[in-house]
């Protein structure tokens, strides 16, 4: 699956769509909306921003179709083994979490290896690119 926004493009984003951010920390210092299945949004992972899609919210089932996929939102993911294996125990998304994953799956680093993404930590949504 392509990315559906490729490295160097121009993005525009709403860095208020779910809260004033905190000028000390990658958070939210006051959250009004929470993301929705299916928003590109954005957060920080290790010093770095990161851009991917939202796959569930909380309380979203996770379904395992075998080790090598789950089923999330009537959309087939893939896992690698050590991705199922960290997963395994989570049967749906944490309250106050999202599941966050890049459009190409088979070179994404996301949720899925690192796991669920706090919403405070989303920072931003992405509503074009150009």
């Amino acid at each position: 699956m392509q990315d559906a926004i490729g490295d160097g493009e121009l993005i525009f984003v709403n860095k208020i769509a779910y809260g004033l951010q905190n000028p000390f920390r990658p958070e939210l210092l006051v959250q009004w909306k929470k993301p929705q299945s299916g928003e590109i949004v954005i957060y920080m992972f290790e010093n770095a921003w990161v851009v991917k899609r939202c796959a569930a919210v909380s309380g979203d089932t996770l379904v395992y179709q075998g080790e090598d996929s789950v089923l999330v939102n009537g959309k087939t993911i893939p896992l690698t083994s050590i991705q199922f294996h960290r997963m395994r125990t989570s049967g749906a998304v944490p309250l106050g979490y999202v599941f966050a994953v890049g459009d190409n799956y088979g070179s994404s680093m996301d949720s899925r290896s690192y796991g669920f993404v706090p919403e405070k930590n989303i920072l931003a949504r992405v509503i074009a690119k150009k």
